[in-house]
């Protein structure tokens, strides 16, 4: 019930409340990726500490292989594929990681495209028809020039509205 909780507009980035509810409400597990911006590079080699004094590519792959196992176990992994967030609140282009990790999971993903909309001080979630990696497979034969994670990343444009798609604008 999307009304069942009311946002304080000082909330600036919606995921951190959607994280904030999912960890208390089912008990998930974060997973954290450092992207490759270099804002955020400089933030973990000026703080060490936040990534356990491992090296960003020792930290990712580590987060990576636990992802694939949960998947490979049936359970879940949700993923921001943009890798932050918009500041604009239009689409971002996906980071590699996403479809990475599809390819080594393959058989045992099952994706759920998910869009996740700030209106007012409200969010709007919509839910998509879920799909497999072979599903993805058969599209990507159809269209070998769009990459995999751009392929994943229309499905989700199509529940965002038109304005909003930004770098997916044109791809739906």
């Amino acid at each position: 019930d999307p009304d069942r909780y009311k946002f304080d507009k000082t909330v600036k980035h919606s995921e951190y409340v959607l994280i904030d509810l999912a960890q208390k409400s089912r008990k998930f597990k974060i997973l954290r990726f450092v992207q490759r911006s270099d804002k955020e590079r400089q933030y973990y080699k000026d703080h060490p500490q936040a990534l356990g004094g491992k090296s960003i590519m020792k930290f990712n792959y580590e987060s990576g292989n636990e992802a694939i196992e949960i998947l490979n176990r049936g359970g879940i992994v949700m993923i921001a594929p943009e890798g932050t967030r918009s500041e604009d609140g239009n689409m971002q282009e996906a980071q590699t990681g996403t479809e990475g990790l599809l390819e080594k999971a393959k058989a045992n993903a099952l994706i759920l495209p998910v869009s996740v909309l700030r209106i007012g001080g409200k969010f709007r979630v919509v839910f998509g028809e879920p799909f497999s990696y072979e599903d993805l497979m058969k599209e990507q034969a159809q269209n070998p020039t769009i990459k995999l994670k751009d392929l994943i990343m229309r499905r989700v444009a199509r529940l965002v509205p038109r304005g909003k798609r930004g770098f997916y604008e044109n791809l739906v």
